[in-house]
């Protein structure tokens, strides 16, 4: 008799993500969950930041982790002003680098 183990329906912590070669984005989020497909959520954000003005779109591709509860977030081009520390000639309130 042969036995199939499979983890399809398991409760066991399963090792990472999967992800294809083409995969242009960063394997985990700050907190350490894994991204991959189906593990994100890709969208595109428009802004004013200097960062954004050199892409032709005027905004950032954003990925935000998928994991219920985080709020992590990835940005291409980089979010935010050459330098945001408050007194800092190029700092803008509200604008934080990502």
């Amino acid at each position: 008799m042969r036995f199939l183990v499979s983890n399809t329906c398991s409760t066991s912590e399963m090792s990472g993500a999967e992800r294809p070669d083409w995969w242009p984005y960063p394997g985990e989020c700050p907190a350490g969950h894994p991204w991959g497909p189906g593990l994100v959520i890709v969208s595109w954000s428009p802004c004013d930041c200097p960062g954004a003005l050199t892409h032709p779109g005027r905004g950032h591709q954003c990925v935000r982790c998928g994991t219920q509860g985080c709020t992590a977030a990835w940005y291409r081009p980089r979010h935010g002003w050459p330098d945001a520390r408050p007194g800092h000639p190029d700092a803008r309130p509200g604008h934080l680098d990502a």
